[in-house]
C-alpha cells in the first residue's frame, strides 16, 4: 500500500475537529433553547382568564385529520370558547363530516380565492370576519389538541402579557417514513430559527407556527390581519415579523404537553411540504437553500461515510495518528447522536430513529436542494 501523505492526515484531522466544534456549538445551543425557551405545562395554569377565545381552523381535503382536530378543541376546559372551520372548497368529504358537528362548530363556506391571495390566507381571513372572541386561535387541521391546549396558552399569554404566542408541537407521526424524516425537519428548523432569539424583542429573528398562533384580537386588526400578508405563504412568520416590529410582545414556546401535530402522511407530501416550508422560511434565496442543504449533507451525512474507510485505516496500520483519527470519528459520531436523540425527545418523536439521523438527512439534503431549484427557477408555489 501506498503511505497517506503527512498533509492529507494534517487535513482530515483538521476536518475532524472543525465538525466537533460546529456541532459542539449546536449541543450548547440545543442546551440554551431547553433552558430558556419555556414548555408549557397545564399543571401550571393558575385561575382561568375570562376571555373568550375564537379558534379558527382551515381547511382543504382534510377528511383525514379534520374529525379528530374538532373533537379535541370540542372537549376544552377553556371558559369561553367558539370554533370556526373555513370549508375552502373541499373535493373529497371534509363536507360530509362538518356536517356532523354543524350543532357545535360554525363553518364557513369559502368563496374562490382572488387573485392575490394564497388559498389559506384567504380561508382564514373569511372566518375570521365571523369570529367574536377577544383572542384568536390559528390552528391547523392535521393537530390533535389536549383538553388543556386552549385555557393554557391563554392563561400564560395573559400572565406574561404576551400579545401572540406561538408554540412548538410535539411530533406526531406513523410509518417508517413519517418517523424518520419528521423529527429531523422540524429538528433543522428549530436549529435555524433559534427560537430563544424570536423572543428577544431586539432581534431580527422571526419563526411563527401557524398549527398554533394565539394573538389578541386588538393586535390582529393593528397588523392589518391576514390580509397584510395576503401573497405570504408562511403567514405565520410574516404575522410575527409585523407583530416585533410594531413593538408587541411576543412569545415563541413548547407546547409540548398541549398538542401534537402530524403534517404529513406519505414521502411526497413530506418532500412537498417541507419543499415549500424551506422555500419560503429562506425567502426563496437560491443561493441560501443550496448552502443549507450543503451544511446538512457536510456535517450530518459526510462523517458517517468517513467511519468506514477511518476504521478499516486504524485496522490496517496500527499506527496512533490512525487511531486518533478514529477516536475523534468515534466522538463526533456520538456527539450527533446525543444531539439526535435528545432533539427527538424533546418533540416525543421515538428515539430509535435518531440513529437512523444520516439518512433522514440525505432527505432534508435533497428537499432543500430541490426548493433551491424551484427558488432559482421562480416555480410556483401553492397551498394545496
Amino acid at each position: 500500500m501506498f503511505p497517506i501523505p503527512q498533509p492529507l492526515i494534517d487535513q482530515r484531522l483538521f476536518i475532524l475537529i472543525a465538525m466537533l466544534v460546529v456541532w459542539a456549538g449546536r449541543a450548547r445551543r440545543a442546551t440554551r433553547t431547553r433552558l430558556k425557551v419555556r414548555n408549557l405545562d397545564p399543571k401550571t395554569v393558575k385561575a382561568p382568564v375570562r376571555e373568550k377565545v375564537s379558534v379558527i381552523v382551515p381547511a382543504r381535503n382534510e377528511e383525514k385529520n379534520i374529525g379528530e382536530c374538532l373533537e379535541g378543541l370540542l372537549h376544552q376546559d377553556a371558559a369561553d370558547l367558539e370554533i370556526i372551520v373555513a370549508d375552502d372548497n373541499s373535493t373529497d368529504e371534509t363536507a360530509e363530516i362538518l356536517k356532523s358537528f354543524s350543532d357545535r362548530v360554525r363553518v364557513v363556506q369559502v368563496p374562490p380565492t382572488p387573485r392575490g391571495w394564497t388559498g389559506k390566507n384567504f380561508a382564514v381571513h373569511t372566518a375570521v370576519a365571523h369570529a367574536t372572541g377577544d383572542w384568536y386561535l390559528f390552528t391547523d387541521a392535521d393537530t390533535r389538541h389536549e383538553s388543556s391546549s386552549v385555557s393554557c396558552a391563554l392563561a400564560h399569554a395573559s400572565a406574561r402579557a404576551v400579545e401572540l404566542l406561538t408554540l412548538l408541537p410535539r411530533c406526531i407521526a406513523r410509518g417508517f417514513v413519517e418517523k424518520l424524516i419528521q423529527p429531523t425537519a422540524m429538528g433543522f428548523l428549530g436549529l435555524w430559527f433559534p427560537f430563544e432569539k424570536v423572543n428577544q424583542p431586539k432581534s431580527r429573528e422571526v419563526f411563527g407556527n401557524g398549527q398554533f398562533l394565539l394573538i389578541r384580537r386588538e393586535l390582529y386588526g393593528r397588523l392589518g390581519g391576514h390580509e397584510a400578508v395576503r401573497q405570504e405563504f408562511l403567514e405565520d412568520y410574516a404575522l410575527v415579523r409585523k407583530a416585533k416590529a410594531a413593538g408587541a410582545k411576543i412569545e415563541c414556546a413548547f407546547g409540548i404537553r398541549l398538542y401534537g401535530t402530524r403534517m404529513y402522511d406519505s414521502f411526497t407530501a413530506i418532500w412537498r411540504g417541507w419543499r415549500r416550508i424551506y422555500l419560503h422560511a429562506f425567502e426563496q434565496k437560491p443561493l441560501t437553500l443550496a448552502l443549507r442543504a450543503l451544511s446538512v449533507l457536510f456535517f450530518s451525512v459526510v462523517p458517517f461515510l468517513a467511519l468506514i474507510p477511518l476504521a478499516i485505516s486504524a485496522y490496517v496500520k496500527h499506527s496512533q495518528i490512525a487511531q486518533g483519527l478514529l477516536a475523534a470519528e468515534a466522538s463526533l459520531l456520538l456527539l450527533i447522536w446525543i444531539i439526535a436523540w435528545q432533539t427527538y425527545g424533546l418533540i416525543r418523536a421515538q428515539r430509535l430513529y435518531a440513529l437512523l439521523h444520516p439518512l433522514a438527512a440525505v432527505v432534508v439534503g435533497m428537499i432543500l436542494l430541490d426548493a433551491s431549484i424551484m427558488a432559482a427557477t421562480k416555480q410556483e408555489t401553492k397551498w394545496r
